[in-house]
């Protein structure tokens, strides 16, 4: 606490004096509500101020990090995260004034050079600390990694978006992912259909059971801040892996699904309806090409015999249904044993959440334009 007061980093309680007769600690006195009391008396309500909280916490713990001491928290949960002058559901109604927040309780913390003993356990909340931290048989050197802090961010952020309690490891337990969105989703009706698996996926990475394989500190405060301009603005970076992911969510969930190339092609596959939808994004002179390709093809599932007969003109009736004012550059072909469409739109610096929408049901129209 010395060591952050001298180096002035903000939203850390300062620590003015101390004596051990009679032994007591001089703090800053901060006036507010815990983040539990926020949370827990649903006061905490709105996603884009949750968000921006949980954003200010991590860079809090962030500008800790970077200090040449490297000092680590080591015990991030709600009941040690005041949000200063709040104290009702009134203080957290606007978005352009999210509360201040103070980092408390160093019982745990530690930095380079610490000559103590390490206090660890017999601390409550385990649900919000990493498993090398409560696990007696793990090397207590990992517990003195950067990576302990991103994995309580992950759970804050669990708790934040869902107002559940994690239990302790339960990042371990199957179905975690699958669960949060769940609970994700539940708590909140997002526009943007797939913000909720950003976040599911944002947590799940941070919380991972090795240490070596959680995200960084970085990673995970620029996820928050691209979930926040998403919220308000409705719009995104067309360079952004996330343009087609909400495109494929706008599309349908159905379909298998295969990821490649960091999310920047997605292959939908809908065996039953003989059909394969494919989105990419490339880069050409500093635009950016979404880039569509419907393909149907033969299969066992075909109610046709003979169905290759009748490709020319589904093709020609698929072609019809591409609006040209999305996509610009349009090719199609057929063989023997399929039919394809490819169309490609240019996309602006920001994709709108409207136009993102458009593209999806125009999408769906050429691919139902296929049917036999």
């Amino acid at each position: 606490m010395r060591i952050l007061t001298e180096k002035n980093i903000p939203g850390m309680v300062r620590i003015h004096d101390s004596y051990e007769v009679p032994a007591c600690i001089v703090m800053d006195l901060v006036d507010g509500i815990t983040l539990r009391e926020a949370v827990d008396k649903k006061y905490l309500t709105r996603i884009d101020i949750k968000l921006a909280l949980l954003q200010k916490i991590a860079f809090i713990i962030h500008q800790a990090h970077q200090l040449e001491e490297r000092i680590l928290h080591r015990d991030l949960k709600p009941e040690n995260i005041m949000l200063e002058y709040c104290y009702s559901a009134i203080d957290f109604d606007d978005a352009s004034n999210i509360p201040t927040v103070k980092i408390l309780d160093f019982d745990l913390s530690w930095h380079r050079g610490a000559t103590e003993k390490t206090v660890m356990f017999g601390a409550i909340s385990q649900g919000f600390m990493a498993p090398e931290q409560t696990d007696v048989q793990t090397d207590k050197s990992l517990s003195r990694n950067t990576a302990v802090d991103v994995y309580s961010l992950g759970m804050l952020a669990y708790y934040v978006l869902t107002g559940n309690n994690p239990m302790p490891n339960e990042s371990l337990f199957g179905g975690f992912k699958e669960r949060m969105l769940n609970e994700i989703q539940e708590c909140e009706k997002f526009s943007w259909k797939c913000l909720p698996y950003y976040l599911s996926d944002t947590i799940f990475r941070s919380t991972n059971r090795i240490q070596t394989e959680r995200i960084s500190l970085d990673t995970f405060t620029g996820n928050l801040r691209v979930a926040i301009e998403m919220y308000l603005h409705q719009t995104i970076s067309s360079t952004h892996p996330l343009v087609l992911l909400e495109l494929r969510k706008r599309i349908d969930n159905l379909g298998n699904e295969e990821v490649s190339d960091f999310g920047r092609s997605i292959s939908i596959d809908y065996p039953t309806l003989s059909k394969r939808v494919t989105l990419s994004m490339t880069s050409n002179n500093f635009n950016v090409n979404l880039n569509v390709s419907i393909e149907r093809y033969m299969s066992s599932f075909d109610q046709r015999e003979g169905i290759a007969k009748y490709f020319k003109a589904m093709k020609e009736r698929a072609s019809a249904q591409v609006d040209k004012t999305l996509f610009k550059d349009i090719s199609s072909e057929n063989t023997n044993t399929s039919i394809t469409i490819r169309m490609s739109a240019r996309l602006t610096d920001t994709v709108s959440l409207e136009s993102i929408d458009a593209l999806a049901d125009n999408i769906r129209e050429v691919r139902h334009a296929l049917d036999n």
